[in-house]
């Protein structure tokens, strides 16, 4: 919705200009963007949708939109192949973690859904390879431990089994 000043577009473009861009490449090489806003965790999601089905961060942006009346909630979107797509602009707080949001980046990967709509744990070897690496430049460009790195399950007052995938192998542990 735009408001008649056209403010709100204005601000939806810049929250979420960019969405889908592909990032793997620089995240891979060890280049990201840093925002000003303090991070004290990094929580890894899953869409809770079926995989390869194609959804992707596109998908989850209409998702937030039609339900939230924002955009996607998250900051970067792993797809089934390990591609890290860019989300929100980090600058700007997620809508991914209820009391969490302020202060932390959060991760999508897609999937966790099975045939008949229930839970699955079914995060691709590229996915995990993929925030494995995402998540550990993140803990080292802001300062974080591993231990920083939260499965949005592991959160207070959560009752869901997101992101349904090991997070060990993502904190390294195993």
């Amino acid at each position: 919705m735009m408001l008649k000043n056209g403010s709100q577009m204005a601000d939806r473009h810049e929250k979420f200009s960019s969405i889908g861009k592909d990032l793997t490449d620089d995240i891979f090489a060890k280049k990201t963007y840093k925002t000003s806003r303090e991070i004290s965790s990094i929580i890894v999601h899953c869409s809770f949708s079926p995989q390869f089905r194609g959804d992707d961060a596109y998908s989850i942006d209409k998702w937030h939109q039609n339900r939230f009346k924002t955009g996607i909630g998250y900051h970067y979107v792993v797809l089934e192949d390990g591609t890290i797509q860019k989300g929100r602009w980090a600058d700007y707080s997620g809508a991914h973690a209820k009391g969490f949001n302020a202060h932390s980046l959060g991760i999508c990967r897609i999937g966790g859904m099975g045939k008949d709509g229930e839970a699955l744990r079914d995060a691709t070897n590229e996915q995990i390879n993929s925030i494995r690496k995402l998540t550990h430049l993140l803990v080292e460009l802001y300062d974080l431990s591993i231990t920083d790195v939260k499965a949005h399950n592991e959160l207070p007052h959560v009752n869901k089994s997101c992101p349904l995938m090991n997070m060990n192998l993502i904190r390294n542990i195993v």
